[in-house]
């Protein structure tokens, strides 16, 4: 746990100052909009004055204490939940969750408990994984594979190595060859 009071820095690498807040209060009135500095209790650092919100970028933690401060908590961290990206989330301490999903065209309704045994879990959410969609995309699969064939066919000659035929059967199936120097 940091020593210092940082819960927010506003920083960019391409501009010579950032911006510290302590809470919410601080940053909610400007969020959407230009921070006026003038306006503001926020105070512009010095990006060439090494700070602890600088060292907290970096991945020294000898910088970080000596700038910062911190102590080591021995202690569960409360339960979260953080989204990554459009279908990953970050649960830490989480046991279960509940996930739910309405029915619409092309979607399947979902109402499904999920438990964890472990404390961090990285968990993907399927999009639109139905029966049909799977369907669909086999059956895609299968056309492309074909199409491929087709088209390697097409290039076959009388002079063609037996060997490339057969290497080529055998990758389409998902058998790897090792062709000799």
């Amino acid at each position: 746990m940091l020593k210092m009071d940082i819960k927010y820095v506003a920083y960019h690498h391409a501009t010579d100052y950032y911006m510290t807040a302590v809470n919410d209060e601080e940053l909610m009135p400007q969020l959407g909009g230009v921070v006026d500095i003038h306006k503001t209790s926020l105070k512009l650092y010095s990006k060439y004055e090494f700070t602890c919100a600088l060292a907290l970028f970096g991945t020294d933690l000898e910088d970080i204490q000596t700038h910062c401060g911190y102590t080591v908590v021995f202690d569960d961290l409360p339960p979260s939940v953080v989204r990554i990206n459009a279908n990953k989330l970050l649960l830490t301490n989480v046991t279960q969750i509940l996930v739910e999903r309405r029915s619409r065209e092309n979607v399947t309704m979902l109402h499904q408990q999920i438990n964890f045994t472990e404390a961090h879990v990285i968990y993907k959410m399927n999009r639109n994984r139905t029966a049909e969609n799977i369907d669909s995309y086999q059956k895609t699969i299968k056309t492309a594979a074909s199409d491929y064939w087709k088209t390697f066919c097409g290039t076959l000659h009388r002079t063609t190595k037996l060997s490339t035929v057969w290497n080529m059967a055998k990758r389409m199936n998902g058998v790897t060859t090792c062709s000799k120097p």
